[in-house]
């Protein structure tokens, strides 16, 4: 079955600078073909001049060693190190979430990351109940089914 993990990744930048990004690392990837796999596994979504590239997915297995987790490292990795050196035209963070409670990897770079995305874990129920009741009416007597007739 293996270990799975949550999976996000966002980057943003001016429509020009990610469009000319975006076409370095498709040329200079070592697999087109994963490279396309892994831009195709992302959105874009647009505001004003800015766009935003977006990367999601729940239950997934990330081992560095699979190609298409290697493609979509490298995809974050070549905007990570374009804003190291042009400093200010990108913003991007990258979490990953595993199975267990501490396996947590937070990465991110720009000048204002840090709310593009969160996390947090939650506990959701799926029970049935007509209704709840206090701890006092659970334990009151019930009477004997002899004396119900």
């Amino acid at each position: 079955m293996g270990y799975y993990s949550n999976v996000a990744f966002a980057i943003e930048g001016k429509r020009e600078d990610m469009i000319t990004m975006l076409v370095t690392y498709r040329t200079t990837y070592s697999d087109p073909v994963e490279a396309t796999t892994a831009l195709n596994a992302c959105c874009f979504a647009e505001s004003g001049e800015f766009v935003t590239l977006i990367y999601k997915n729940d239950c997934t297995k990330w081992y560095d060693g699979f190609p298409d987790v290697r493609a979509l490292t490298e995809l974050f990795e070549i905007f990570q190190n374009a804003e190291d050196e042009t400093e200010g035209k990108f913003n991007g963070k990258f979490i990953r979430i595993g199975e267990d409670n501490a396996d947590v990897d937070e990465e991110y770079f720009g000048q204002d990351p840090h709310d593009m995305l969160t996390f947090e874990r939650s506990i959701y129920m799926d029970l049935s109940y007509d209704e709840t009741i206090p701890l006092e009416k659970l334990c009151v007597p019930t009477p004997p089914i002899s004396s119900l007739t």
